[in-house]
C-alpha cells in the first residue's frame, strides 16, 4: 500500500469509507451493474426524483441524513419501479444499504412493498 492510499484511509470520514465500500460492491458485480445504470441514470435525472433527494442532500447531521435518505428512497420508489422494473429496484436498494449501513451506523433503506392501486 502506498503512502497517499494509507493516508486516505487513516483521514476518511465514515461517508467517505462507505462511498469506496458502495463501489467495491457495484464493481464486483460488474455485469448486473452495467445491466441496470442507464435506466438508473434516467430515473435520477428525472425531476420527481431529484426532489426526493433533496432533503438528503441538505441534511447536516448523520442522524438527519439517515431519516432523510429513508425518506427519499420511499419517494423514489416507485419512480424506479415504473422506469426500470422490480428487478432494478432491488439491486439499487440492496446498493443503498451497502452505503447507508456503513455511512450511517446501520442506517438501513426498504422497498414499500404494498401496490398503488391507482396505477
Amino acid at each position: 500500500m502506498d503512502t497517499c492510499s494509507l493516508s486516505s484511509r487513516l483521514c476518511a470520514s465514515q461517508e467517505e469509507l462507505a462511498l469506496k465500500k458502495l463501489g467495491q460492491h457495484l464493481c464486483a458485480a460488474r455485469q448486473t451493474f452495467d445491466a441496470h445504470k442507464i435506466c438508473l441514470k434516467k430515473t435520477a435525472e428525472n425531476a420527481e426524483v431529484a426532489a426526493c433527494l433533496s432533503q438528503f442532500l441538505t441534511s447536516s447531521t448523520p442522524e438527519g441524513r439517515c431519516t432523510a435518505l429513508q425518506g427519499a428512497t420511499k419517494c423514489m420508489a416507485e419512480q424506479i419501479r415504473q422506469s426500470c422494473g422490480e428487478e432494478t429496484l432491488q439491486y439499487s436498494f440492496s446498493a443503498m444499504n451497502v452505503y447507508t449501513s456503513a455511512a450511517y451506523d446501520n442506517c438501513q433503506v426498504s422497498i414499500d412493498t404494498t401496490i398503488d392501486d391507482r396505477i
